[in-house]
């Protein structure tokens, strides 16, 4: 069957999983896709392989203030969040074809733009996914996964004066690593209340498959029965080496002491400091977040 998408969908009806990368959004999004009558629209932002994002001006993880008037990037996203940039790229995840009742936009390049995107589109509310920045470094280097990130850029540096002092003294490519999660992680959490989305730890979703609940009834769907079945998956992007293991600790004996320690000294740096040594993340630290 062919999958349509045709102008009559609502994009209200649409879904948006965020996070940094190997934080298990294209986990979440798999999961997801159980929803009835759903399709993953996966990382519709890859600037190799999506070339009119390029051509819009998007960059590496683009920074977008809140209020910003953007014609040339708001129809790319309107475009996206329509399920209407339909390429061998952004459809990899779907296997059966036919007509999409709810889009989910999975990419890795929203967290920086998440305050402007849910301004502009009335979208359901996204889901944002933070996991340990260590299980997300470890999981970086396990998996060989670069990408093309710009760590600087000047406007973001100018509404966070902080990331730029942290950033000049970033050396090594761990470190570096870990600054990308924090700047991802930073933007989000840092808007001012009440959140247009629903931040989900990755770590309360591993043990526990009713952290999903609430967003789902935000979202006034009932959660399929497949869902728990899903979650014991292993997503199609994930490290397969060493199966079996503890998803939550395994960082712990991929990082030396001492990598563990420059990634803490710099999400710390910033503010970020509801994870630390500790695989689990401590909540009520998140919630002194401004």
């Amino acid at each position: 069957m062919r999958l349509l998408s045709d102008n009559s969908y609502d994009i209200r009806q649409t879904i948006v999983v965020c996070g940094s990368a190997r934080s298990g959004t294209t986990w979440l999004a798999q999961t997801l896709q159980s929803v009835p009558g759903s399709a993953v629209l996966f990382e519709p932002l890859n600037l190799r392989r999506v070339a009119r994002a390029r051509r819009c001006g998007f960059r590496p993880r683009t920074y977008v203030r809140p209020g910003t008037d953007w014609p040339e990037g708001e129809l790319l996203l309107g475009d996206i969040l329509r399920g209407r940039l339909l390429t061998p790229w952004t459809v990899q995840e779907i296997r059966r074809f036919a007509r999409v009742q709810t889009w989910i936009v999975k990419f890795i390049e929203a967290n920086r733009m998440l305050p402007w995107l849910t301004e502009r589109f009335p979208v359901r509310a996204p889901v944002l996914l933070v996991r340990h920045p260590c299980a997300v470094v470890a999981s970086q280097v396990a998996a060989a996964w670069t990408g093309d990130v710009e760590l600087h850029d000047a406007d973001l540096e100018t509404d966070f004066p902080a990331v730029k002092h942290v950033l000049d003294a970033v050396e090594t490519p761990i470190e570096h690593r870990a600054a990308r999660w924090a700047i991802d992680t930073l933007v989000p959490l840092s808007a001012p209340g009440p959140q247009r989305w629903t931040t989900l730890f990755y770590e309360d979703l591993v043990r526990n498959e009713e952290t999903l609940d609430p967003l789902f009834d935000r979202w006034n769907i009932p959660k399929p029965l497949a869902v728990g079945a899903h979650l014991r998956k292993i997503s199609s992007t994930a490290d397969r080496r060493g199966t079996g293991h503890d998803p939550l600790t395994d960082w712990t004996r991929r990082l030396a002491t001492d990598e563990v320690r420059r990634v803490l000294d710099v999400t710390h740096a910033l503010g970020l400091d509801f994870y630390g040594e500790d695989p689990e993340p401590d909540r009520t630290r998140l919630r002194l977040m401004p």
